[in-house]
């Protein structure tokens, strides 16, 4: 599932590009690329990862 819980995670270690992984799953037997950001035993990934990203790239690169 997409959301397993709910949790805090401060805007500074979301906006730290350190914490910006890149992760890769099969699907149908196909590659997929993906963002994800483990914090305190949580995995922030999937869409949720890639609109923190997108709002990165908006800020700081661009």
């Amino acid at each position: 599932t997409e959301v397993a819980d709910v949790f805090e995670t401060p805007l500074d270690f979301l906006m730290d590009s350190r914490n910006h992984r890149m992760g890769e799953a099969y699907y149908r037997g196909r590659p997929r690329r993906y963002y994800e950001m483990p914090h305190n035993g949580y995995r922030i990934w999937g869409v949720t990862a890639g609109i923190i990203q997108r709002l990165y790239e908006t800020l700081y690169e661009g």
